[in-house]
């Protein structure tokens, strides 16, 4: 879970930088990814999504005391991980100025 959020963690982080924008803390990622990104229609909503379920996946995992997670939950985040990765690739792609390959 860990690594499929920080995946899309620091995805996000690149695209936040494309906005001139950092975020401080893991929900500020989803505040300013959801305002930024996803608010004015650059990415699409379940992206947003991803990002809040895969954070909020991670720090259950992280600091809860009795945190268990199936392997269907653990795919589901695979899953998201990956969409959220393509729709980054595809977005930076997209941005004038960037090689295209």
């Amino acid at each position: 879970m860990s690594r499929a959020y920080f995946a899309a963690f620091h995805a996000a982080q690149a695209l936040l930088l494309t906005e001139g924008q950092r975020a401080e803390t893991h929900r500020g990622l989803v505040t300013l990814f959801g305002l930024l990104l996803v608010k004015p229609g650059k990415i699409g909503i379940r992206f947003g999504r991803f990002l809040a379920n895969l954070k909020d996946d991670r720090e259950a995992g992280d600091y809860e005391a009795f945190s268990f997670v199936d392997e269907g939950k653990a795919r589901l985040a695979l899953d998201e991980a990956r969409a959220f990765l393509t729709e980054a690739r595809r977005y930076l792609a997209a941005l004038p100025g960037t090689a295209r390959s």
